[in-house]
């Protein structure tokens, strides 16, 4: 069956509404007795061919039309082809002569020519507005297109400079802050060891006070213990002076009363010389164990202190004379 080509761009609906009139003639002369189309077609298809007659429908069934921008009703020409099919599908039905199928078909045809004829001529017509249309939207579309890049270069230029300016800005910024990060680093770094040589001075100086108050307490204190011991030393050497003298005072004073009741006893027994002589011996004997008891005293006390004067010390006891023995 005949069909029109659905390729290509849907313009129904901005088609132009031109009625075709010999599309309607030919369908009304299409419509007309049989035999009168019998008559044509015999006329016109005499001695064709059973395969010219099968070729020509086949033809006939398989056109098809090109869509224009702006040429006949797409509906029009699809009613009119249905039309057509349907009246070549009746005549085969009802056994019509080859010359009235074939008269149907030059007729139709003729008609298909025409519109066709009238199709390119308006698809040229349409075609050649078109291209100019299409190169005034091409040369407005490249002055649109220019003056985008145009104004996006501008953009971009202008937002390359911004860029570039805040980039700057920015680096200036960080490079006063480095700056002063690096300033305040090395005023706490002087403070830092200004600090510490301070710390360090006035640790010393404790440390020094410390030392020096500790070595003269220290020296106070041996000072003190020297002075101290030396007052003991003299104490102990003046106490033992006096116990000396004491002693020796006593020792003397007792050996000098011994003597004197010796001699006295003597005297009182001279009378009898055995016994005085006797009694003599025996007290000379306890005088002279004394006496030596007395400077073994004396020696200890020597012994115990020996920085004493040499005159302090005390004279040993007069061994007795030969005379009185």
């Amino acid at each position: 069956m005949a069909r029109s080509d659905g390729q290509g761009n849907d313009t129904g609906s901005a088609t132009e509404t031109q009625s075709p009139q010999a599309a309607e003639k030919g369908t009304a002369e299409l419509a007309a007795p049989a035999h009168k189309e019998q008559d044509r077609m015999a006329r016109r298809f005499g001695a064709a061919s059973r395969a010219e007659r099968d070729r020509i429908i086949s033809q006939a069934r398989e056109i098809k039309f090109p869509v224009g921008l702006r040429g006949y009703d797409r509906a029009h020409v699809d009613r009119y082809v249905e039309q057509v099919n349907r009246l070549i599908a009746e005549l085969e039905i009802s056994s019509s002569p080859e010359s009235a199928v074939r008269h149907a078909l030059d007729e139709v045809s003729d008609e298909t020519r025409d519109l066709l004829q009238r199709a390119h001529q308006t698809a040229d017509d349409i075609l050649a507005r078109a291209r100019a249309r299409a190169d005034d939207s091409v040369a407005q579309a490249e002055r649109e297109a220019e003056r985008m890049r145009e104004l996006a270069e501008r953009e971009s230029r202008r937002i390359a400079e911004a860029a570039a300016h805040e980039s700057q800005k920015l680096l200036e910024g960080a490079q006063r802050e480095a700056a002063d990060v690096r300033e305040a680093a090395a005023r706490d770094a002087t403070e830092l060891r200004e600090s510490a040589k301070r710390d360090a001075t006035e640790w010393r100086e404790t440390a020094t006070r410390d030392t020096t108050e500790m070595r003269q307490s220290a020296e106070r204190d041996a000072a003190e213990m020297r002075e101290s011991a030396e007052r003991d030393t003299k104490e102990a050497r003046a106490r033992a002076q006096r116990e000396t003298d004491e002693l020796r005072a006593s020792a003397s004073h007792e050996a000098h009363e011994m003597l004197e009741a010796a001699e006295t006893r003597a005297r009182e027994l001279a009378l009898n010389a055995e016994t005085i002589w006797r009694e003599r011996r025996r007290l000379l004997e306890d005088v002279q164990g004394v006496g030596q008891q007395l400077v073994a005293m004396g020696e200890a006390e020597l012994k115990r202190f020996p920085h004493l004067p040499d005159g302090a010390r005390a004279a040993p006891a007069p061994a007795p004379s030969s005379a009185d023995s």
